[in-house]
């Protein structure tokens, strides 16, 4: 359970090391027939039709989500997404029932909500719940939000405490208020990093390694700044949804083992027609034994890590993903051949093996085989 005080002596200007979190650090180690049946289809769809058009074939939704975080969203895009988010939330709630299913009020909190997908599913499948939503100003009541003027009666957006203006520079950023944190019994985040600028084009599809994920000291201290809202705003014993990417890479990994670390129970479930999968931990903090000084003790690391980024100490061009949330949560413990990197694998498999059959069929529909 590694949980240390950041401290950053790379020097500046100094090269980053290649990541340690891609498949073959897995397979090295372990004989996962999904993965390897995963990255064979991956590598089918590079030398057959190249990544550009398995990308567009197979990522239609994810490319409305990333169109929505910059404001680019008309009318009729904001109800497709609707209508493909519905689907794929019914289908992880059937999965995982992070709805509660009892009538009690509760409350939730939706971590970079616009246009309010995922806030708008939950005000519509529980009676008495209220809703608060963290947006980064210049998506407040924008023209494609999903919801109507009746959800905001029991609904309101606050601005993003981890970036009050994204725009300022690092030294700019304010500090998280410690008056924010209040008992959510539900937190949503989308824990899949942007403003991310990598060495060649993103494609799931590529053989690994991939090349290094690098942010700037803004978006990395912003995506540090999400965790910790994430981790502080949850109550003891309730849930975590968070939405993911390649888990056998960073940041997807180390998210993992650090929910699994803190929770009663970790499910992950890949909806069909998402290329994203979604972790959802139940019970957080709920073992005060373990988990509670645990979770703690990660909420006092990753503070440490957001003030040292948010203030521009030791900054540097270009930071890892991997590296910076590292210092808290060491890609080596995930892969500790002894330690957990069975279970990894364990949570994992399901996720690989949907991964799979979804990039076998969108390859026999191109007429490129995929019949390994």
């Amino acid at each position: 359970m590694p949980v240390r005080a950041p401290r950053d002596r790379t020097r500046k200007g100094a090269k980053h090391s290649k990541p340690l979190l891609h498949a073959y650090a897995i397979l090295s180690r372990r004989n996962v027939e999904e993965l390897k049946q995963l990255e064979n289809l991956r590598r089918d769809a590079r030398n057959s039709v190249g990544p550009g058009r398995i990308a567009e074939s197979s990522e239609r939704q994810e490319e409305l989500q990333h169109r929505r975080a910059s404001g680019l969203l008309v009318p009729s895009q904001v109800r497709t997404l609707w209508s493909g988010e519905t689907a794929i939330l019914r289908e992880l709630n059937a999965a995982t029932a992070f709805v509660p299913r009892v009538p009690k009020k509760f409350k939730f909190l939706d971590i970079g909500c616009a246009p309010g997908g995922f806030s708008l599913y939950i005000l519509h499948s529980h009676l008495n719940v209220r809703g608060v939503g963290i947006v980064l100003p210049e998506f407040q009541g924008s023209e494609g939000s999903m919801l109507r003027p009746t959800d905001t009666a029991c609904y309101k957006h606050i601005g993003d405490p981890s970036a009050d203006e994204y725009s300022r520079p690092a030294t700019s950023l304010p500090r998280l208020p410690d008056t924010f944190y209040a008992p959510y019994s539900l937190v949503y985040m989308d824990g899949r990093p942007v403003h991310a600028d990598i060495d060649s084009p993103s494609d799931p599809y590529t053989p690994e390694p991939p090349p290094p994920t690098k942010m700037s000291p803004t978006a990395i201290a912003h995506f540090i700044g999400q965790l910790l809202v994430t981790l502080g705003s949850v109550e003891l014993g309730g849930t975590i949804v968070m939405r993911l990417a390649h888990i056998e890479r960073a940041p997807a990994a180390q998210l993992v083992y650090l929910l699994d670390m803190i929770s009663e129970t970790l499910v992950l479930h890949q909806p069909q027609g998402s290329a994203s999968f979604y972790a959802v931990a139940k019970g957080v903090g709920a073992d005060t034994i373990v988990a509670a000084p645990l979770l703690k003790r990660y909420i006092k690391a990753l503070h440490l890590l957001w003030d040292e980024l948010s203030t521009g100490a030791g900054l540097q061009r270009g930071r890892l993903v991997e590296r910076e949330l590292g210092r808290v949560i060491p890609a080596p413990a995930v892969l500790e051949s002894r330690g957990y990197l069975d279970r990894l694998v364990e949570l994992a498999s399901p996720v690989w093996a949907a991964q799979a059959r979804a990039l076998r069929d969108v390859l026999q529909r191109e007429g490129t085989g995929g019949g390994c």
